[in-house]
């Protein structure tokens, strides 16, 4: 007689109509929850076909690798590098070593993250995943998944955001009731960017009742979140009279910015007033200084490395940071 085949996790996830992901997170109780319903249509197949996970497949579960993977568009930007630096000190702290991988080349980005999937990584922490496939096959995967981006998959991946609305918006009004301004031309991101368009969508909603619909397209110009992209942004927004202040979605496009002004011989604050979103310590240090909004980069590093580790206090999820303004030179205030 013929020995019946071993039910396997494939078996189960095609009885049940979902990922084998998800026969993982019913069986070891996440990391990410399983609606009811589904969980319980899980138990069902898994008891109708008989399956049994293996011991070794137990032990691999069990075991700690002791590296934490961090996905970040572009190194050389301050603010992911800031926060590749406190994400280490914090691993580091807590016995654990960080493998980093960078999306910022299309056509490299799949085999970074996948090559990081393959290292058996007890957690990876992503910013800035656009490709639908790629985002599958993270949701897919068994590596605990933290996103420093807005939610994925209906809430089920761990958040750590800052609040880029309410942030930009702060900045704005500071501009505008401060100092004045109101025709306050924006250094925006890339479309995808979730990020850049709650900053953009804030800035105009800020400056709306001060400038018409067709004024404010004109105040706009959307860059890579690059020194050269702040460069030639900037360079466009001055050749239009009315502006009086820039926002800059991120500091590494202000530093650009200041440089293309410099170079056009535009005096900042007197000319047109600067301010950006981040508050990196290369900010700080530009001339003049730069007046930003600082998110906590090193408090959500922290709070990213607990989360992939899976502690994460009375089930909550999801954590969005304050702001703070930082006002130095740029805008007009003393440092």
């Amino acid at each position: 007689m013929e020995k019946q085949r071993r039910a396997t996790r494939e078996d189960v996830a095609r009885r049940a109509g979902v990922s084998t992901a998800v026969i993982s997170y019913v069986l070891n109780d996440g990391p990410r929850p399983v609606a009811e319903a589904t969980r319980r249509r899980v138990l069902d197949a898994i008891e109708e076909l008989g399956y049994r996970p293996s011991a070794a497949a137990r032990a691999l579960k069990l075991a700690r690798s002791g590296v934490i993977g961090l996905v970040v568009p572009d190194i050389s930007n301050s603010f992911f590098a800031e926060f590749a630096k406190h994400l280490q000190d914090a691993a580091h702290a807590a016995g654990y070593s960080v493998m980093l991988g960078t999306t910022g080349d299309p056509e490299q980005e799949s085999e970074q993250v996948r090559s990081l999937l393959r290292r058996d990584l007890d957690g990876l922490v992503v910013f800035g995943i656009e490709q639908p496939a790629l985002l599958e096959t993270l949701l897919s995967s068994e590596t605990r998944l933290v996103s420093m981006d807005w939610q994925l998959q209906d809430g089920a991946v761990p958040t750590i955001v800052a609040d880029d609305y309410g942030a930009t918006r702060a900045a704005i009004e500071h501009l505008r009731e401060v100092h004045g301004h109101t025709r306050i031309g924006f250094i925006g991101g890339p479309d995808t960017s979730i990020g850049a368009n709650a900053r953009k969508d804030a800035w105009r909603d800020a400056l709306a009742p001060f400038v018409a619909r067709a004024d404010l397209a004109r105040l706009e110009q959307s860059a890579p979140f690059t020194r050269d992209g702040g460069y030639r942004a900037a360079q466009a927004l001055a050749a239009n009279p009315d502006v009086s202040a820039m926002f800059a979605a991120s500091d590494i496009q202000a530093i650009g910015a200041l440089r293309a002004l410099r170079d056009a011989r535009v005096a900042v604050p007197k000319r047109i007033a600067m301010m950006s979103f981040d508050g990196t310590v290369e900010a700080e240090y530009s001339s003049p200084s730069l007046s930003v909004v600082a998110v906590p980069i090193q408090a959500m590093a922290q709070l990213a490395l607990k989360r992939v580790l899976d502690e994460a206090p009375n089930g909550e999820l999801h954590a969005i940071f304050p702001h703070e303004l930082k006002l130095r030179e740029s805008c007009g205030c003393e440092r």
